[in-house]
This record gives C-alpha cells, structure tokens and sequence, in this order.
C-alpha cells in the first residue's frame, strides 16, 4: 500500500481498515519452514469496496505456488465501505497484469 501512497497506519488513523475477504491458493510444490521464499504481489482489480490481489511464491526461482486475495474496505467499525477516493486512484495506476508478475 505503500506504493499506492498510503500505509495501513494511515489508512487506520482516518477510520479504515483492509480485510482479507476472501483467499485462494494453488499449491504446485512443497516448501519447509527453514525455505527461503519470495513473494511477488500485484494488485489485479479494484473495485468500490474491494481490490483483487495476486501472488506469486517462488522457491529457488521454481513456483511453488500462486495465490488470488480480495481485500475488503471498511470502517474500523467492520462496515464495509469504498476506497477513499485518492487511495483508489492510486491503486488504479498501479494495477499489473497477473503476468507481469515476476
């Protein structure tokens, strides 16, 4: 979120909160905890309320595993609500291509 212009200590200071709402993880091949993994994250849709994310996890440059997370917005009240309006259209010129991912 950084990226976008904000951090999730920001957000939470003007009243919102980002929630996972949904997850959905292809496993491809195993890891161990002592594994050293990268991460590649993305965001791939936004919406209103929720923003689509994508991941890619990589051991020793071989996939492992891709990952697809909607993250919800709402209030530190837990009502669902849009993305303030800024952040959005941050979000918007960052938004990548699951292929770009890599």
């Amino acid at each position: 979120m950084d990226k976008a212009g904000k951090s999730i200590d920001q957000l939470l200071n003007e009243g919102f909160l980002l929630v996972v709402a949904q997850i959905e993880t292809r496993f491809l091949a195993s890891a161990h905890l002592s594994d050293s993994l990268l991460i590649e994250s993305g965001i791939t849709q936004i919406r209103r309320a929720s923003a689509q994310w994508f991941q890619r996890i990589t051991k020793d440059k071989s996939l492992i595993a891709i990952q697809n997370t909607r993250v919800g917005c709402t209030t530190t009240q837990g009502k669902p609500c849009k993305f303030p309006n800024e952040l959005q259209q941050a979000i918007k010129e960052l938004l990548v291509n699951e292929e770009q991912i890599d």
